[in-house]
């Protein structure tokens, strides 16, 4: 994913990048550089040489046969089919017409295409957002070309020119720059989880301690299997740990036990309570009926 060979921060995620239809797939990427500061530096005849200007000037008349020209010199020979590398052939070629418009010279252009090559590269490193850290780039990128100040500056552009390039770059390409981020970088998804110390741990120690119960007893009346690996488990066991955990099995079968016996009892005391009740009832409806009979009960017709 890295498309600039400058050193910066980097992190990890599961990202969604674009295919050359444009539709989004899932990646797992696991080296994203973070938005960190970038050193400008002399670009004249970085990307672009003499040679390349001149053949671009001869075929300059066919915008076609100009696109095929830089698509074979940038290694994007499809171009055609590929929406991103289309959008890469789009910017170097307007900034070609930008610079033939301006008048500029053959190092002019070639600078000024390298400065904006940069730019973008620098932008698309990361799909975090990098926008105060590359227009700061860019205004040291122009100031680079713009002071002659050997070997960190050249004057190459003059305040005039200076201004217009930046004008230009800033209308062109920053006005867009959400959209190239949006093309070029993947689509970050942060999956976060916690993992509290000792307190998972204390209890997987109670999911285990539970597991250990004995079989078919009064408390559960469940039946736990007790495979080769626990089996393992306890034979790796200290005296110590297996003589506190039979401590505690121990008090946890007593205390099942209680509960049993104490929700019995309440179970016990409700249905003697529930029958008294149904008793008396069903002893004043007797008393209340005329002939001692029971409401709603008659006699044969004569």
């Amino acid at each position: 994913m890295t498309l600039s060979s400058q050193a910066g921060p980097r992190s990890a995620g599961i990202a969604t990048t674009a295919d050359s239809e444009g539709f989004r797939k899932v990646n797992v990427v696991t080296d994203v550089k973070l938005p960190h500061d970038l050193k400008a530096k002399v670009m004249i005849w970085n990307d672009l040489t003499l040679e390349n200007l001149l053949e671009l000037d001869v075929k300059w008349h066919n915008v076609n046969d100009v696109k095929e020209y830089l698509a074979s010199i940038f290694n994007l020979e499809t171009f055609k089919d590929n929406k991103q590398e289309t959008v890469l052939i789009d910017l170097y070629y307007y900034t070609l017409q930008f610079s033939r418009k301006s008048n500029f010279t053959s190092e002019q252009t070639s600078a000024l295409f390298s400065v904006i090559k940069s730019i973008h590269e620098a932008a698309v490193e990361t799909p975090f957002n990098n926008l105060p850290q590359c227009y700061k780039y860019m205004k040291d990128l122009i100031l680079c070309h713009s002071v002659k100040r050997p070997p960190f500056g050249i004057e190459l552009f003059g305040p005039e020119e200076a201004k217009l390039v930046s004008e230009y770059i800033v209308n062109s390409y920053f006005r867009h720059f959400k959209l190239y981020k949006f093309v070029f970088t993947p689509k970050l998804q942060l999956d976060v989880s916690f993992n509290y110390k000792g307190i998972y741990e204390s209890g997987s120690e109670v999911v285990s301690e539970e597991q250990e119960s004995k079989p078919g007893t009064a408390a559960t009346g469940l039946t736990v299997e007790v495979t080769e690996a626990d089996e393992e488990e306890e034979e790796d066991e200290t005296p110590a740990m297996k003589e506190l955990k039979a401590i505690i099995q121990e008090e946890l079968d007593k205390h099942l036990q209680q509960m049993k016996s104490t929700l019995e009892e309440n179970i016990k005391t409700n249905d003697e309570a529930m029958n008294q009740k149904l008793q008396s009832i069903e002893e004043t409806q007797m008393a209340t009926a005329p002939g001692g009979k029971r409401p709603g009960s008659k006699g044969k017709k004569k």
